[in-house]
């Protein structure tokens, strides 16, 4: 006979007494299974792992203390499951699931079911909850866990939730809302069996995880089955036509304060706001209401009553709705059918993340983007809510968006009608941008260089003056780093200038976009072609964009070939910055970010991190943690792809950072001779002390360091892509020995094993391969490498063949 029950219970005592009623329950049919659990870990992780484990058609998940002694009372839930419209079946719980979230915190008529009580002195106390509404059932909103009953298949496809949720409470109740508002399957009370709980529990620690549970739950409650039924015929239609506000609303937490409609008042519904006090939500009185002539943009949702005026109001425009309180979405999308607005297109949900510093900054980006972008064409007409004072400054920056973009056209000159330069280089303090100017000047092309601060926020009084010289002497193509003319990552002050400049830009991208970028790139109808410095950079640039990779400095291409007879005084050299304190940064942004999206595995991963001290500890830990992270990531891509990006972008930058800076505290742990030529910070990780460190090198002396040098150390740092560092061309330009970290296109640039600059892979590895290159004569290899890089790699080579591809006129 197939199992068809498993029993799954959790208890501190595996081999204890109180198990015998567990145990005897055991039969060809039902299997028990028990999880040992001390209390370290949550009460669903133990469940969790019991149902890994369990063959049974049905689970029944009870409690160690609880005895049911009804006959035949698995057969009796398993036939209500096979013969009424019930998924998960308990023997206590309420149809009202009240604001505070306990299923008994409600007033007496919402609540169902009956359990006995065992007292101190033995005898049983009998808990009457409510009578059934029918044939011995009652629907319910939530259940108590003491007693949960279901088919297997469905607990795993929705088993209880550990990352939100990492104790002994709010398990059954999170179950059973997920179950009903996300999976369409209904709880109900079973009043027919006698179960006698043999302890009154415990509420210790209730109140954290009350929280938390309100985090996800707060914004429907009190929560109804007709609010459900409500919900449910506004959440299908969310999920055709609006994936990504359905899966914010349905994620690990939704953002916003944790706040919900607590009750009714003459003045209109109150929110209870983080406790401390009431907010009317009450729209504004619809006389006031102005017919929109444009498509209108509501700020906040209020009570519902703005946003059904306008939805009612002709010409019937569609409606964007801004709602930074998801929680306030909840209730809304509960009490209001709004499906067909949705589905009609009517209706736009834009949820923003207000209540984290970086996801807000982030979810600011792209609106004011999607705002700006769209105001190209007409300009929204904003309205207000009942909530929209609750987050005011939030809602002034996205009103001036719009209006950002024609403020700044109207206060520049006119566009010269003739071209005064072939091309204009905007250059942020960057050595390989002036020297590409230098190039082209020397191919007998006019160009203009601009210098502009290597900063992408803080410079708009700059970037307007820049502006007004581009329209006053214009390029036929510029030629700039990345999006430098737009990059902003202040939102209040982002502003989309391709359409205020004339000729055609090209940007020249050296690594993985930016999260400003990235949201420009993905709003910009207009974004062009563009030149990327690797290979894989061409996936997230727009269609049509050419690799090309770094080039040689012509700084490094002034002495002779070397010969081989060059004194080399200078055994190990390393020449960078060591970011230490932007590496920490990195992984605390990271870890936020990680905490508010992945809850229970973001703050380990916090936890974690800080009990790693040195760089090496902390690289081998992302490493070894860099796949799961990159599936919690992933999972919550629907949701928030711009916010996921960029930790995905920091996580892969941190691994980089960690390596480079973990590799020279591995060779100065090793004794190697390295001098490092480089800032302060070197000393910040306690990595680099005085008999190693050599200070900043000045750049007209970095061509002879580079000769003068054994071998040459570089490492790629915070890079994010497959690209060679530039500084390895310019030391192979030289005439210097280098000795890099893998980058695939290492291959592409240089064919020839033989000819191609040394390089490692694994940590583990450096030391040993420094030790062999410093007994061996690598003067052969060290001439070919020169030759093929003065060859094929120079920037003249790269400007020369930007004139070829654009087309531009030298001077004659």
């Amino acid at each position: 006979m197939s199992i068809r029950f498993s029993i799954i219970t959790a208890t501190r005592a595996a081999n204890g007494d109180h198990l015998r009623w567990h145990q005897s329950q055991t039969s060809a049919e039902c299997e028990l299974l028990v999880v040992s659990n001390d209390g370290a870990g949550s009460l669903g992780d133990a469940y969790n792992e019991g149902l890994a484990q369990a063959q049974g058609t049905y689970c029944c998940f009870i409690h160690d203390d609880v005895e049911v002694v009804s006959p035949n009372w698995l057969q009796q839930l398993a036939a209500v499951l096979e013969s009424q419209p019930y998924d998960l079946i308990g023997v206590a719980g309420a149809n009202i699931m009240p604001s505070n979230g306990v299923w008994w915190g409600g007033s007496p008529e919402t609540r169902r079911g009956q359990v006995w009580h065992r007292q101190p002195d033995g005898r049983l106390q009998h808990d009457q909850f409510g009578d059934p509404d029918h044939d011995g059932l009652s629907p319910a909103v939530t259940l108590d866990g003491l007693l949960l009953f279901g088919r297997r298949w469905q607990f795993v496809a929705e088993p209880f939730d550990t990352s939100l949720l990492d104790g002994f409470h709010f398990y059954d109740a999170d179950l059973c809302l997920r179950w009903l508002t996300r999976r369409h399957w209904q709880p109900a009370v079973y009043h027919q069996l006698k179960v006698i709980h043999n302890s009154g529990g415990s509420l210790k620690d209730i109140h954290r995880h009350q929280q938390r549970f309100l985090q996800r739950f707060g914004g429907f409650l009190p929560l109804t089955l007709d609010h459900v039924a409500i919900w449910r015929q506004n959440l299908a239609a969310l999920r055709l036509v609006d994936r990504r506000s359905a899966a914010i609303l349905t994620g690990h937490r939704v953002p916003g304060k944790v706040q919900h409609i607590v009750r009714e008042s003459e003045a209109g519904p109150l929110l209870g706001l983080l406790a401390d006090r009431d907010v009317v939500l009450s729209d504004p009185p619809a006389a006031t209401l102005m017919t929109p002539s444009v498509p209108p943009l509501l700020f906040g949702c209020g009570d519902g009553e703005r946003l059904q005026q306008l939805l009612a109001t002709p010409p019937y425009l569609p409606l964007r709705l801004i709602e930074p309180e998801a929680h306030q979405l909840l209730h809304l999308l509960s009490r209001h059918r709004l499906d067909g607005a949705l589905m009609s297109g009517r209706l736009r949900l834009r949820i923003v993340v207000n209540d984290q510093l970086l996801l807000r900054e982030i979810s600011l980006q792209q609106l004011t983007a999607e705002l700006q972008e769209e105001s190209r064409r007409q300009p929204p007409q904003p309205f207000e809510s009942g909530s929209t004072a609750l987050n005011s400054e939030l809602f002034k920056v996205l009103r001036q968006a719009p209006q950002r973009l024609q403020q700044v056209a109207a206060s520049l000159p006119p566009v010269e009608d003739e071209f005064r330069f072939d091309i204009a280089i905007i250059s942020p303090r960057c050595a390989i941008f002036h020297d590409l100017a230098a190039q082209f000047k020397v191919l007998g092309v006019r160009c203009r260089l601009y210098n502009v601060p290597d900063r992408s926020s803080g410079w708009r009084e700059e970037r307007q003056q820049l502006l007004q010289q581009l329209r006053r002497e214009p390029a036929r193509l510029v030629l700039m780093r990345n999006r430098s003319l737009q990059e902003e990552e202040d939102p209040r002050h982002r502003l989309p200038l391709e359409d205020l400049v004339p000729g055609r830009l090209m940007s020249w991208w050296w690594d993985v976009p930016n999260i400003a970028s990235w949201i420009d790139l993905e709003s910009d109808s207009t974004a062009a072609p563009a030149l990327a410095f690797a290979r894989d950079l061409l996936p997230l640039l727009p269609a049509g964009s050419i690799w090309l990779p770094p080039g040689a400095r012509s700084s490094f291409l002034d002495t002779d070939p070397i010969s081989g007879d060059e004194p080399q005084p200078v055994t190990l050299s390393f020449v960078g910055q060591s970011r230490y304190r932007l590496l920490r940064d990195n992984l605390k942004q990271l870890t936020e970010g990680l905490s508010y999206i992945g809850g229970r595995a973001g703050v380990q991963f916090g936890r974690d991190l800080e009990r790693r001290h040195t760089a090496a500890e902390v690289y081998h830990y992302l490493q070894h943690q860099q796949a799961e992270l990159q599936a919690l990531l992933s999972a919550c891509s629907e949701a928030w792809t711009m916010p996921i990006y960029y930790l995905d972008y920091l996580l892969k930058m941190s691994l980089t950072g960690a390596f480079r800076i973990a590799a020279v505290e591995q060779i100065v742990a090793a004794g190697l001779p390295i001098e490092i030529y480089g800032d302060e910070g070197w000393r910040t990780g306690d990595v680099v002390g005085d008999a190693h460190l050599r200070g900043v090198i000045e750049p007209a002396e970095l061509g002879g360091l580079y000769r003068r040098s054994r071998l040459n150390l570089n490492f790629n740092f915070m890079q994010v892509s497959s690209t060679v560092n530039p500084k390895v061309l310019d030391i192979a330009a030289a005439g210097g020995a280098v000795l890099t970290d893998y980058r695939p296109e290492l291959e592409w640039l240089y064919p020839d094993p033989a000819c191609r600059p040394f390089h490692f892979n694994r940590l583990d590895e450096l030391p040993d391969m420094i030790a062999t290159l410093l007994t061996r004569d690598i003067t052969p290899q060290r001439q070919a490498i020169q030759h093929h890089t003065w060859q094929h790699h120079t920037l003249r080579r790269r400007a020369a063949w930007l004139i070829e591809q654009f087309g531009i006129n030298r001077e004659t």
